[in-house]
């Protein structure tokens, strides 16, 4: 089998949950911290998955875009001082999901082996 083929495969499953939990998610709940407000919020925690996300085309030889930094970093600012949208964060995620979709079929097991040095 490719080896590429289970890591696009949970690529894609974690796009649909994704979608699942956000879809109706407000601005207010997204800022919401959790464990008695002592957590990560939804948008922080989104947040951390585009930037994996935007790590994970770079390394795959993809285009990097600047355009993402700002709020991608806005997200990562745990104190709210930062105007967040989280609608355009998940629009976001969905650009980067098909930032995947195009390097990691392409991707090869010699990339992947200079990526994730065994131990």
């Amino acid at each position: 089998m490719n080896p590429i083929t289970p890591i696009l495969g949970t690529f894609r499953y974690n796009h649909f949950i994704m979608g699942l939990l956000t879809d109706d998610v407000s601005e207010e709940h997204a800022l919401w911290r959790m464990r008695g407000q002592t957590g990560s919020s939804m948008t922080w925690t989104v947040g951390h998955l585009c930037r994996l996300r935007e790590v994970t085309i770079h390394l795959l030889g993809g285009p990097q875009s600047k355009k993402y930094q700002k709020p991608i970093a806005d997200a990562l600012d745990a104190n709210r001082s930062n105007s967040h949208d989280f609608r355009a964060l998940m629009e976001i995620w969905n650009e980067l999901h098909d930032g995947v979709e195009k390097v990691l079929p392409d991707a090869t097991e010699d990339i992947l082996q200079t990526i994730i040095k065994k131990p």
